[in-house]
Parts: C-alpha cells; structure tokens; sequence
C-alpha cells in the first residue's frame, strides 16, 4: 500500500493538498486521509482546558487512561467514560497551533509519542486492509519512517515567505493591521521553532524537484514548489506519482 506524507510551513498547503489527493484518489482507490494539523492540535487544546501548561513538561502518565480516534477533520479524544470531541472551527486557530508547539518542544516524549503511536497505528490498520494513507503534518516524514509496510511517497511543500504571509492572511477574520502582522509573526515563529527541533525538516537543498516524468522511488524526499502551482496542478503532479508507486 502507500502512503502518501505531505509536509511544508505554515501556508504551503499541505493540509489543502492532502485533502484534494485523497479525494482524488478515493474516487477509484480505497483511501484514508488523516490530518495531522487535526490529531495533534486536538490533543493540544484538550491537554489545556484539563489545565497542563505547554511550557512545562508532561506527567509521564498523562495519557494513561487516553485513547483517540479520528476521522476526517474530527477529532474524538476520550479518559474513562468522558469524551470530548473537536472540530476544525475548534482547533485551526493560531493560537492552538502555539500551544502545540509549546507542547511538542517540552513535553516531546510524552505528547508527540503519544500522538505519533496512534496515528502510526491507524495507517498501519489501514495497510493490512488494503487502505492506502495521505497524510499532511509537520511530522509526516518521521510518521512514514515509522511505517515498514507501506510505500512511502514523501513530499516537502516549498513556499516564499512572501506566499507564506498572503495566504496566512488569507486564513484569518482580523481588521486590525497590527494584530493580523502579530498572528502572522506568531506562525513564522512557529515554523522557526519547529525546524530548529526537527519536527520540519531543515535541510531541503537536497531534495528531488517532483516533475510527472520522474521515476518515483520509496522514502526518497521530492520537493514541491507550492509558490508556484495551482492545488488543481500540484493534486495533478501527486496523483500521478502515487499511480507510479502503485
């Protein structure tokens, strides 16, 4: 089977293409599209209103008595007999993304390999069903090389700072300049942070330039310039790289 890992800074697009891949695929393929901004967001907003501080580190039993469940752009998250459920209006704000990251750069161990286990868990499902994976995170390279039995296509969206800022703006309801330029300092602050922690891959001088007549080979990383392709062009591109490691 093969999964499909997408990932890029803020406003590259990785969630909006994974999207469009998976529908593209599920029109003649059996396909399971998992959100990464979804699951781990999800679980940062639910780690702060049970009262854990990003900035400190986890309780090693935290996740215990935790299980999760996803599908689609939901999120069920469930202690004992409660559970909460979220949706995308609950957990794509900017400040959610912060805590995340907060959470992922303190308490790494505890929260990221708790999420990482069971989405890793889930795509592995999908592989002895014969459910191919399109996955788009921040940490999508390291989930696939998680994976043993499974194609992995992985793909690093590029985009200019330039594209990032428009599109960041683009996603966001605020009238005021000032604090818009905040939101947007906040999410380029982010990407920094994660890159300087591995959860984005910095060193992306050496990846392949994705083009449709490319042999497609398992764990090599191509590049896909998001600044310059429509979603339409680049789902186009995908596509036609995952029909070739089908």
């Amino acid at each position: 089977m093969v999964l499909v890992a997408i990932t890029g800074p803020a406003g590259s697009g990785k969630d909006t293409l994974s999207k469009s891949l998976a529908e593209r695929i599920g029109s003649v393929y059996p396909v399971q599209l998992i959100s990464g901004s979804a699951v781990f967001r999800s679980v940062a907003l639910w780690l702060y209103e049970q009262g854990y501080d990003p900035h400190y580190q986890l309780p090693a039993t935290t996740f215990d008595t935790v299980s999760l469940s996803f599908k689609d752009d939901e999120v069920e998250i469930r202690q004992m007999e409660n559970c909460t459920s979220y949706q995308a209006n609950t957990y794509l704000s900017t400040e959610v993304g912060i805590i995340g990251s907060d959470f992922a750069k303190n308490s790494a161990v505890i929260y990221k390999s708790f999420v990482i286990a069971t989405i890793v868990s889930q795509i592995e499902s999908n592989c002895e069903k014969n459910i191919h994976s399109v996955i788009g995170a921040r940490d999508a390279f390291y989930i696939a090389s998680q994976i043993e039995n499974a194609f992995s296509l992985l793909v690093y969206l590029s985009v200019s700072e330039k594209v990032q800022r428009k599109r960041l703006k683009g996603r966001v309801t605020i009238k005021d300049e000032q604090e818009l330029e905040q939101k947007i300092e906040l999410e380029l602050e982010r990407d920094r942070q994660d890159m300087s922690n591995g959860t984005l891959p910095a060193n992306r001088g050496n990846y392949v330039s994705l083009k449709r007549d490319l042999a497609i080979q398992s764990d090599v990383i191509y590049r896909l310039d998001s600044n310059l392709l429509s979603i339409s062009e680049a789902t186009d591109l995908l596509y036609n790289a995952f029909l070739k490691a089908i």
